[in-house]
């Protein structure tokens, strides 16, 4: 008998309930007793180092360090909405692109967010319909392979969230868009090796002001834009 799969169970750590069970001595029942109390130590000092792992966050948004910062592409999300028949929201996302931040909590007039999108990273988990969306009569990537956003102007809107205004540059238009960044905390990332912080932002725009007018009536003019990330500082 090997304590391998007991082991591998016990690093999994995106299932704390699995963890949790084979934590209990008494569900390995094929151990001796002595075996089950090494098993179990084993696991306790491999829960404490996945604690350790665990940052501090802080999340006084006025005292995260200021600094430049860059997307973690492992940890963000781009998501689209738009209304389809008026009926619900169809959703997708976008899952390559890129960010930076310059972040001054002290001073927020004074940061500033820029970010590319590539287009033909379209993802509505339909294969057959992202090509449709990707060709000339929607998104035309090939000939309009990126969105790129510029703030700006920066202003405090709560204690936690800020309002940045920016230009939307899309298929040869610039348009002003604006975003609500919310920041959930700072903190330094044991995993990474950089000092982290984490927000989330909501914004939207009209695909008519871009050139895509067609179906209006069967699908929406408003997208709607989600952004969950966080942002290593460099």
């Amino acid at each position: 008998m090997t304590l391998l799969p007991y082991l591998m169970l016990a690093l999994s750590i995106d299932n704390p309930k699995r963890i949790g069970n084979i934590m209990n001595p008494a569900n390995i029942p094929y151990f001796p007793n002595a075996l089950k109390v090494g098993v179990f130590s084993v696991m306790v000092t491999l829960t404490g180092c996945v604690s350790w792992l665990a940052p501090n966050v802080n999340t006084d948004v006025a005292t995260l360090k200021p600094g430049e910062y860059e997307l973690d592409d492992d940890h963000a999300r781009l998501l689209f909405k738009i209304s389809h028949l008026g009926l619900s929201d169809f959703v997708g996302r976008f899952n390559d692109f890129e960010a930076s931040l310059s972040f001054d909590p002290k001073a927020p007039e004074n940061s500033s967010l820029h970010a590319l999108v590539n287009m033909a990273s379209l993802d509505v988990n339909n294969a057959e319909l992202e090509e449709q969306l990707n060709g000339s009569g929607w998104l035309d990537t090939k000939s309009f392979p990126q969105a790129e956003f510029t703030s700006v102007s920066v202003s405090v809107i709560s204690e936690n969230t800020y309002e940045f205004v920016g230009n939307l540059n899309w298929r040869n238009v610039t348009k002003p868009v604006v975003f609500d960044l919310t920041f959930n905390g700072g903190a330094h990332n044991w995993l990474s090796g950089h000092y982290t912080i984490g927000f989330s932002a909501t914004g939207s725009f009209k695909r008519s002001d871009f050139g895509l007018s067609s179906y209006q009536s069967l699908v929406g003019d408003e997208i709607r834009l989600e952004v969950y990330a966080e942002f290593l500082q460099q």
